[in-house]
């Protein structure tokens, strides 16, 4: 014994072979040599996560054998640490490494989360103010995209809490014709934001893909919005062809027409899905806008405060509507689970334990 032992008590190891060794002598019942045999590779990092799991299985229930309760909760929260996943089953596991189990756990407290998302923004008018009566408009959209994380705190499996902070780049077109019969113009609004998500979750935990759903709300704070303008203006003749047709275009900077603070409340649905210990997750949701974004005193002032003749209501013939906007988004997202492998303050119940045990007994 002490032979087999100090031949394997050296600087390398062949894992399996010291795996194999280690078994047959808990199955011979010696156990004093068996940290012996497993300290080499452990020490050196030669065990892959599966073959340590099954190392730091030997010495729990070692330990508990020799009565030495210490030794085996520090072997288990290696264990945990291994495969933070691990789980008890009473089927496999001795009675005693089952109840030593239930002091303890590896459920992530914190995790933290990246994603990348395209968007869409709705314009929803709350009043129209509208310049040239007979014309027709329509708002318009146009795919963008935003990217950030945040991090969750998980109440238990099922039930979580998110905070995120995104960088957003938004954008709308406004389109109005018939103006005068025969002129149009196009405006787009372009909108860069930081957004601030608070959303609650349930999970429903399963095998394979998790569908969850969420609410929430958030607040998002403008970095800049800017509006560019083209107008087609038309004087028709006797046929088409004799018919004058001039464009203009031009930029306004209107972050002071907007309001700089606006808040949103949200509704999502996705999957998640297991990658090693980690998850990927694919959701859509949808952003309703519950401010006006628009501030009514700068409706037709620049950003002096005065009435000059180049500003878009004077130029262009055009005045914000007062709206708020809704978002519509899908993502693709990354959660990194914080385990923290530690002994609760208390124990889990043993009951389904108990009934297991009862159960095998009954047969």
């Amino acid at each position: 014994m002490l032979l087999l032992t100090t031949a394997f008590a050296q600087d390398k190891c062949d894992p399996e072979s010291t795996l194999a060794l280690a078994t047959d002598e808990f199955n011979a019942g010696h156990f004093y040599g068996l940290e012996a045999i497993l300290k080499p590779c452990i020490s050196n990092k030669t065990f892959t996560k599966e073959q340590l799991v099954r190392a730091y299985q030997l010495l729990t229930q070692t330990y508990l054998i020799l009565e030495n309760p210490a030794a085996a909760e520090e072997s288990y929260l290696n264990l945990l640490s291994a495969n933070p996943e691990y789980v008890s089953n009473p089927e496999r596991d001795p009675i005693d490494v089952v109840y030593l189990s239930k002091k303890f756990t590896a459920t992530p407290i914190f995790s933290w989360f990246a994603h990348a998302s395209g968007n869409i923004t709705l314009p929803r008018v709350i009043e129209d103010n509208e310049i040239n009566v007979g014309s027709r408009q329509q708002y318009t959209i146009k795919p963008r995209w935003s990217a950030g994380g945040g991090v969750i705190w998980n109440y238990n499996d099922k039930l979580t809490a998110e905070l995120g902070l995104d960088f957003s780049s938004n954008t709308f077109g406004y389109y109005e014709d018939e103006i005068f019969i025969d002129d149009n113009l196009t405006m787009t609004e372009n909108q860069l934001s930081l957004q601030m998500p608070f959303s609650i979750k349930y999970t429903h935990v399963r095998q394979g893909l998790s569908p969850y759903g969420y609410a929430g709300i958030s607040g998002s704070l403008l970095l800049s919005s800017n509006q560019s303008f083209l107008l087609v203006d038309r004087t028709p003749g006797a046929t088409a062809s004799e018919g004058l047709e001039q464009s203009s275009e031009f930029e306004l900077n209107n972050r002071f027409r907007r309001d700089a603070i606006n808040r949103a409340a949200h509704i999502g649905a996705g999957f998640r899905w297991k990658y090693k210990l980690d998850y990927l997750f694919v959701d859509l949701r949808y952003s309703f806008g519950l401010n006006n974004i628009v501030r009514n005193d700068n409706s037709v002032r620049d950003v002096n405060d005065i009435f000059p003749s180049s500003v878009s209501a004077f130029k262009a013939g055009y005045i914000d509507d007062y709206f708020r906007l809704d978002q519509a988004m899908i993502t693709i997202g990354y959660i990194k689970p914080i385990y923290k492998p530690r002994k609760l303050k208390r124990a889990r119940t043993t009951r389904g334990v108990l009934k297991d045990v009862k159960s095998k007994s009954n047969e």
